[in-house]
């Protein structure tokens, strides 16, 4: 029998696989990964002149002109965190405007939610030439994540930003579970910029806000779990308590007013204690537990007032923190508390 080396085949295949990574460039990113680190970066203009919608696929080493007729080249990003540190590349000062290019790498057709941090509000998103207008600005405590399908293949992502510090990241649908849903006022009109928080053992894990729709969406790790999740905004919310969560859902809730505990703290002579911290500790109610639950926390502001807002229903009690002394206060399901030290 003839026997047929395999080594020539090898050798294409070895020179192929490094003609396609070279072809994709380093700026290519695996869905799977969670983040975009790896970039094209472009640096820097004096301002946003360049039009993301008429722009071809760079490479690394591509040159532009800008408005002075001054070359700029297209750099390679590569960061080992999710954050990418963009600081080197500015050099005509904070107003400069920097692009950079990204691509996600996707086998198949699939929904993801996108959230960027590190963004200024006149910063730009572009997916496959579309602009993200109602993608929002996440932070650490609140989180917009915004829904985008990647299609088979390369899916290219343009950000245009000022900010010196940018973080991307990507949560497949399929793998998480997606709260969301509107929050409307009791005569049904939608509430925009509504505080959403959504809590896993009285422990708040996620935060985000409603948008000009009423609309909002919290994303949570796969697996059976009871949340308790509130809405509110100013003087008015809601509580929906013990909502067993096993899969992706719709809650849509009404806000009315809320339950509170407002005050003012006082000393001996009913002068005001400003900027003092008071914290409201839910009791545990069951027999004999003595147990409290994480307690909130806020200030007195310049006129010795507190307000505590959207409370769970339940027993609480109070405990100012003066200079050199902790005061704690009658407990209240509902009242108006003037506190005297």
């Amino acid at each position: 029998m003839k026997r047929i080396s395999l080594l020539p085949l090898l050798i294409i295949l070895t020179y192929l696989l490094f003609a396609t990574l070279n072809l994709l460039g380093a700026q290519v990113n695996q869905f799977e990964d969670g983040y975009l680190k790896d970039w094209l970066v472009l640096s820097d203009f004096s301002d946003v002149e360049l039009d993301i919608s008429s722009m071809k696929t760079p490479k690394a080493g591509d040159k532009i002109k800008d408005s002075y007729g001054k070359e700029k080249e297209w750099q390679t990003l590569k960061s080992d965190y999710p954050n990418i540190n963009l600081a080197h590349f500015y050099s005509q000062g904070t107003r400069s405007a920097i692009y950079l290019f990204s691509q996600i790498a996707s086998s198949k057709e699939a929904i993801i939610y996108i959230a960027a941090f590190g963004l200024k509000p006149q910063d730009q998103i572009w997916v496959d030439g579309k602009q993200l207008d109602s993608l929002r600005i996440s932070d650490d405590r609140n989180h917009f994540p915004l829904k985008i399908t990647l299609k088979k293949g390369l899916t290219s992502v343009w950000c245009v930003t000022t900010s010196s510090s940018v973080k991307i990241s990507l949560q497949e649908s399929s793998r998480h579970t997606v709260i969301q849903g509107q929050v409307f006022y009791k005569n049904n009109r939608i509430v925009e910029e509504a505080e959403i928080k959504l809590q896993i053992n009285d422990q708040t894990i996620r935060g985000t806000k409603t948008d000009h729709q009423g609309e909002y969406v919290v994303l949570l790790e796969k697996g059976d779990k009871q949340v308790n999740l509130s809405a509110h905004k100013k003087d008015e919310g809601t509580w929906v308590l013990g909502q067993a969560v096993n899969k992706s859902q719709t809650i849509d809730v009404t806000i009315e007013p809320a339950i509170s505990i407002t005050g003012t703290l006082l000393d001996y002579s009913n002068r005001p204690h400003p900027y003092s911290i008071v914290e409201a500790q839910q009791v545990d109610c069951s027999p004999n537990s003595g147990k409290y639950r994480e307690p909130l926390v806020i200030k007195t502001d310049a006129d010795g007032e507190y307000n505590f807002v959207n409370l769970k229903p339940g027993l609480y009690y109070l405990r100012a923190h003066l200079s050199d002394r902790y005061i704690h206060i009658s407990s209240s399901k509902r009242q108006k508390n003037r506190v005297s030290s």
